[in-house]
């Protein structure tokens, strides 16, 4: 179990990397299809540009917490990280399926007191 959180934390750092050079695209175009059923491109790249424009930066990230659960050969690990932001901070939780030491993002949010006042 903990071979799958290494993995999806692996992601997580990608993801903020893709995320600080404004390549949202990316992002979306490595998550799984039930992700993209959800969101269109355009949507989750908005909600990103959004909040790059009101937060900055990725400055630095903890974790807060994380489960890892198997069900049916099926491996998802959820994780939630205390972000710290240029202009704020904001918990962010990601949850992945990982399967053969590969992590597909399936669902990630963003909660930020300023990201909704600003």
């Amino acid at each position: 179990m903990t071979a799958a959180k290494s993995v999806a934390t692996t992601k997580i750092e990608k993801f903020h990397q893709q995320y600080n050079a404004e390549n949202y695209k990316a992002i979306y175009e490595a998550a799984s299809d039930d992700f993209k059923k959800v969101s269109s491109e355009e949507s989750f790249c908005e909600l990103m540009s959004a909040v790059g424009r009101k937060l900055g930066q990725v400055v630095s990230t903890e974790e807060g917490g994380w489960n890892v659960r198997t069900f049916n050969f099926s491996t998802s690990v959820t994780i939630q990280q205390t972000t710290k932001f240029e202009q704020g901070d904001a918990v962010e939780t990601f949850v992945y399926s990982v399967k053969d030491e590969v992590a597909i993002l399936v669902g990630y949010n963003i909660n930020s007191r300023e990201l909704i006042v600003k």
